[in-house]
């Protein structure tokens, strides 16, 4: 077979219950051992071609990362690594009421200085609240994090073909976050995963056969 990695993730429902913690296991055994391709939006292009982000193109992999931290207990591991008060910072609270901190990030990985969001969207009916795009609470701590001097920046892991049917709801969010946004595709990852020789328990289908993108809409590749 050689189709998308929707034919597989669609087999297997449950993003928090399923996708994360397969993805957090497999980021765990291989970490120092990863560095996955990061795509934008060509701008440039009006047909939705993607393209390799034009700085920082890959994501390297290099610790064990967390699943659904939210608040201070998504600020401490941040504040470890980076020696930075974030929690008692009053710039979380610039709009009465609300927390830019109070976001819950699916998987967080913390470099040294460098912080990275993962959202994991498997499906095709993935759903994106408006957190999640431009002007929403997501972007808004990327950019407070910016402006503490913490390169941090906000992927989402999708197929390809999740990607491609929803990728117009980005270029807003890609306007407002520039190099610090970014896709990594399920394709990629699952190829990785067939590299690395991964195992989960329940899925017996080879990797490998759902790693496929159509080449025209990744001339970069």
């Amino acid at each position: 077979m050689d189709q998308d990695a929707t034919y597989l993730t669609e087999k297997y429902p449950g993003e928090q219950t399923f996708w994360e913690p397969l993805l957090v296991r497999f980021f765990a055994q291989n970490t120092n051992r990863l560095k996955l391709k990061v795509y934008q939006i060509d701008a440039d292009q009006h047909d939705r071609r993607f393209r390799l982000r034009l700085a920082k193109p890959y994501f390297a992999v290099t610790r064990a990362m967390a699943q659904q931290l939210f608040g201070d207990r998504l600020l401490a591991p941040i504040e470890e690594a980076t020696g930075l008060k974030l929690r008692d910072d009053p710039r979380r609270y610039l709009r009465p009421g609300m927390d830019d901190a109070g976001i819950k990030v699916d998987l967080l990985h913390v470099d040294g200085p460098s912080v990275t969001l993962l959202e994991i969207k498997p499906f095709d009916t993935s759903e994106f609240s408006g957190n999640h795009l431009a002007g929403g609470s997501y972007p808004r701590f990327v950019r407070w994090l910016g402006s503490r001097g913490i390169d941090c920046q906000y992927l989402f892991a999708m197929p390809y073909a999740a990607m491609w049917k929803k990728g117009s709801e980005f270029n807003d969010l890609q306007c407002e976050l520039g190099l610090a946004f970014g896709f990594v595709l399920f394709e990629d990852i699952f190829s990785e995963m067939s590299r690395c020789g991964f195992k989960y328990e329940g899925i017996s289908e080879p990797w490998e056969d759902y790693v496929k993108k159509e080449a025209q809409y990744f001339p970069q590749q």
